[in-house]
């Protein structure tokens, strides 16, 4: 018998709150098997950059440009271009808020994935 297995989805969604009470809610859907090394390539290479900045050889904008990097694999372009509309281009208040959900939901589940 021929088999079809769909490939497994992560879905989360992140809810962000400002002070007046506006809200965002993001739809995070991965596919973790076709996106793992999409998504080890952009961390890795934010650890690199994070090296490169504290040797004096890299800057904060490139950071934050591969921080964005990241975003657009677990976010997309269309919900990281959201974000960054509704930080009102404050990329570090952003960064600071995003990157405890990357590090701490969304990277644990592509660890998982990794050892399967």
């Amino acid at each position: 018998m021929y088999q079809i297995k769909r490939k497994k989805l992560f879905t989360e969604q992140l809810k962000i709150s400002n002070p007046d009470g506006k809200e965002l809610i993001i739809d995070v859907e991965l596919s973790l098997d076709t996106q793992l090394r999409e998504f080890e390539s952009k961390y890795r290479n934010i650890e690199i950059i994070n090296s490169h900045i504290n040797a004096g050889t890299a800057t904060y904008s490139q950071l934050g440009q591969g921080v964005i990097d990241l975003m657009e694999v677990v976010f997309g372009k269309l919900n990281t271009q959201k974000l960054i509309s509704f930080y009102t281009g404050n990329y570090i208040e952003m960064i600071q808020d995003i990157m405890p959900f990357i590090t701490d939901v969304v990277k644990p589940e592509f660890d998982k994935q990794k050892q399967e």
